[in-house]
């Protein structure tokens, strides 16, 4: 195979290609992106259906060899060359699939914007295994911040987009359930909504794809004189100070998610505002982050309430009715 020079946005394209596939967590894959920019250094594409990938290393037998134990968890067929660093990966178009089966983006929820307000939707992403009401209550903080601010702004709709089962954290429930949970918490809510278009997909979603997701769907089709519906990151503390951990998030997905806006909830025993201070991107950003400040604190977190179920304690009152009722049916 002949090998080429990758240009910036091609490697942008193969880097996530191969980050999906390698790997089922969302850190780890991040962070083996974040590694790889640095040394890959050409590719080239055979017959359509084969990537193949030269490490640029001084040592290549080194490089070769630290990326076998990786790429032996790779699904498809994989063939690595300690020789000359060279890493195949087959096939990628039967895996990639560019939209799910009978999927259409819902929008039944959405409400009218006021002719002198801009329209916003809060999108929040996560596991949700189970959802509970701090997640419901996000929700509602977040509008109340954004409607009652001088923004100019006005929330329209809000959305929970489960991630993919390819997430692979321990004790979460399958997105059939987690989807289902979600749409019975969600069943009395006026506005906000689930969407299954993240986790009906087979490997992990990048949370900047999501929100471009969002993005497109919200804004297609836009009549002549209609403003452009602007999609914000909802979110807590502890994901705003995940920016910080190396290797978690790419640079350039942290710059595009903060340029795109970002609604964060404080939790105790955080401080939102230092995490942004002390930030390089989020302080180049901070215009677009909202911190909003929980005045009747609530800390229900979905991992305790899978230990609440695990020692045989009651959950009522942590997540809605509904939800309980049909964790208990389906024995989650």
């Amino acid at each position: 195979a002949s090998f080429v020079t990758l240009s910036p946005k091609l490697t942008e394209q193969i880097l996530r290609v191969i980050s999906r596939r390698l790997c089922t967590q969302r850190r780890f894959a991040s962070s083996f992106a974040v590694r790889a920019k640095r040394s890959i250094s050409s590719v080239s594409e055979v017959s359509h259906q084969y990537i193949i990938v030269r490490m640029a290393s001084d040592n290549k037998n080194a490089t070769a060899n630290a990326a076998a134990p990786i790429l032996a968890t790779a699904p498809g067929s994989i063939s690595t060359h300690p020789e000359t660093a060279q890493v195949t990966l087959a096939p990628l178009s039967a895996q990639e699939p560019a939209e799910p089966q009978n999927y259409v983006f819902p929008r039944h929820k959405l409400k009218v914007c006021p002719a002198d307000k801009d329209p916003v939707v809060l999108l929040a992403c996560g596991s949700f295994s189970p959802i509970t009401y701090l997640h419901l209550r996000m929700f509602e903080m977040g509008a109340d911040a954004i409607n009652g601010s001088n923004s100019g702004e006005f929330v329209i709709g809000g959305y929970l987009s489960p991630v993919s089962d390819a997430y692979g954290k321990k004790g979460l429930a399958s997105a059939h359930h987690r989807v289902k949970m979600c749409d019975l918490a969600t069943a009395s809510s006026s506005w906000v909504t689930v969407d299954t278009w993240e986790p009906s997909f087979k490997y992990y979603k990048y949370t900047v794809e999501v929100m471009r997701h969002f993005i497109d769907n919200l804004n297609k089709n836009l009549k002549p004189g209609e403003k452009k519906v602007k999609v914000k990151l909802l979110c807590g503390s502890d994901l705003l100070d995940s920016f910080n951990t190396p290797g978690v998030w790419a640079e350039k997905d942290m710059a595009e998610i903060c340029d795109y806006g970002i609604v964060c909830l404080e939790r105790t025993g955080s401080d939102p505002s230092s995490i942004v201070l002390n930030h390089d991107i989020l302080y180049k950003y901070r215009n677009n982050i909202m911190l909003v400040r929980q005045w009747i604190v609530n800390e229900i977190s979905s991992t305790k309430i899978r230990l609440a179920l695990k020692r045989n304690l009651s959950i009522k009152y942590l997540t809605p009715d509904s939800v309980v009722d049909y964790i208990e049916k389906e024995g989650l």
